[in-house]
């Protein structure tokens, strides 16, 4: 046993690399229904519903309920067509031209399913957690071994930020692009340029920013002419094809600038909003989960740029990719700054590997790097699996959530919904009988509150207390074969959660109902 610990010990680094995937994937695998599947990754919003895929209809896709949904939806749908020129697509996305752009990824789900749309969503979803897999493999074969706690928290910092732990949990093209940019860094440092800039190439199909590392092919004095001309022709070859997609793209759909690129202001601006918000709901609110989580991102990637800037190598073609991505962020706009956490985290994953890269070894690199890689801290609370809630009655009748309602909540064993006003839910009844039924449930407001429920010919009005449980029972009425439609009606403004957070106005907790077979 005193053998065992001992070589636990010597191989500690190594074991917490370990402990630290099976840590996150365990997380992940509360993303898995085994209805839904992996759907609940790609965070299809109940807003975007009715413009969906007609192939998707019917299919057990995890609906985001009182929701935009994220990007995701919109790519995954491209991989479902197999090309960006479907003409459903027009309907499907809220931006075909910009969307278009990112197209490998689509298309390596859309063979990885074999052309069928319930595989190639589930495909889809599993991708950047495979690309995950695998840049924690070269990371730490690579650059970052697990010898001492200075690689610890470089391998973690690239692998473990709000970033790169957003674009995994809602299937996004950051973290594949990432791995891209990896590999072809690492085919520029053994000197196999010409891989390198396909690399990029390919990279900049899974997002366009990519290319930016184009400088990094450029000499950085005088030297031979033949030098700038292959320099200048892999820097070609790095945008080329992006260019070329883009000019496709554009002439079938018309051209459309990059997420990144369309959204700038002057420099330092979104930065600057952003530390001013989070200083006034910490006021207003306390120091909230919210708060902390868009206070580490904002040191990290502060201490990640302040960095790279203010320590030039010009000759580094290494440090010339983190360079352009750090002036990147300073010019980004305040759509990138605005989510929790923001964007931004997710567009400078680069800046984030070159800064751990790059950032110097001892006691002070080792306080460097704790500030630079800070936003690892969040990790758990970013990672946040729905709650698939059993939505069956008994004798086989089953509802479903109406329009205005936000995903289920849960803490230990209570679940809850929260709804944004006025909204319904729909019974369903599958068999030929008809049933009396009684709904019971808990509602909760945040403030004084009336709600009124009805179903078929009757309505009962409840009133809510801030602060208090109120034990709502309304029933019986009639529930023929068929869907029934029951209406929560309230007339009072909702509470806004925070500046920039949701708008309140109940809670529904516990629903159950009693069933019983009508008489004939």
């Amino acid at each position: 046993m005193v053998g065992f610990a001992r070589a636990l010990w010597l191989r500690r680094y190594l074991v917490s690399y370990l402990a630290l995937t099976v840590w996150f994937l365990s997380r992940l695998t509360g993303y898995y229904d085994s209805r839904t599947g992996l759907t609940s990754m790609i965070l299809f919003g109940e807003s975007f519903q009715p413009h969906r895929l007609e192939r998707l209809r019917g299919l057990p896709i995890f609906t985001s309920s009182g929701s935009n949904g994220y990007d995701g939806q919109f790519y995954s749908q491209i991989a479902v067509t197999g090309t960006p020129f479907d003409p459903e697509l027009r309907t499907a996305l809220d931006a075909p031209a910009y969307r278009s752009l990112r197209i490998l990824m689509p298309a390596v789900a859309h063979v990885a399913g074999l052309g069928r749309p319930w595989w190639i969503l589930n495909a889809y979803a599993l991708i950047g957690i495979v690309c995950w897999l695998v840049l924690a493999w070269v990371l730490a074969r690579w650059w970052f071994p697990p010898v001492d706690l200075e690689n610890l928290l470089r391998w973690g910092g690239c692998l473990f930020g709000g970033g790169m732990i957003v674009s995994v949990t809602r299937s996004l093209t950051d973290g594949p692009s990432l791995l891209f940019l990896v590999f072809a860094i690492r085919a520029l440092e053994t000197n196999r340029r010409w891989l390198s800039a396909a690399l990029f190439a390919a990279g900049g199909l899974v997002r366009e920013t990519t290319i930016l590392c184009a400088p990094a092919f450029l000499p950085t004095a005088i030297e031979k002419p033949r030098d700038w001309i292959r320099g200048i022709a892999e820097a070609i070859a790095c945008v080329a094809p992006v260019i070329l997609w883009m000019a496709i793209v554009g002439a079938y759909l018309g051209f459309a600038l990059g997420g990144s690129t369309s959204h700038m202001t002057w420099p330092l601006a979104s930065a600057i909003r952003k530390v001013h918000l989070v200083f006034a709901v910490a006021r207003s609110h306390g120091f909230t989960k919210w708060v902390r989580n868009d206070w580490f991102t904002v040191v990290a990637l502060g201490v990640q740029t302040a960095f790279i800037l203010a320590r030039p190598r010009f000759k580094s073609p290494l440090w010339r990719i983190g360079a352009v991505f750090a002036v990147l962020g300073l010019f980004l706009g305040w759509p990138m700054w605005v989510d929790t956490p923001p964007a931004i985290a997710r567009i400078l994953l680069p800046l984030a590997f070159v800064f751990n890269r790059l950032a110097p070894s001892g006691r002070r690199g080792l306080f460097l790097l704790a500030l630079g890689n800070l936003w690892v801290v969040s990790a758990p609370s970013l990672i946040m699996p729905p709650i698939f809630e059993n939505q069956t009655l008994s004798h086989g009748i089953t509802f479903d959530y109406g329009p205005g309602w936000f995903a289920t909540e849960h803490d230990g064993p209570r679940t809850w919904r929260w709804a944004a006003g006025s909204t319904t839910i729909v019974l369903h009844n599958p068999t030929s009988r008809t049933f009396n039924v009684v709904l019971q449930a808990k509602l909760i407001s945040n403030t004084d509150r009336k709600i009124m429920m009805s179903a078929r010919d009757q309505s009962s009005t409840f009133e809510v207390k801030p602060g208090r449980v109120t034990a709502a029972a309304f029933g019986p009425f009639s529930l023929p074969p068929g869907d029934t439609t029951m209406a929560f009606r309230t007339s009072e403004p909702p509470w806004p959660e925070s500046p920039i957070g949701r708008r309140l106005a109940f809670s529904l907790e516990s629903l159950h109902a009693e069933v019983t077979p009508a008489p004939p």
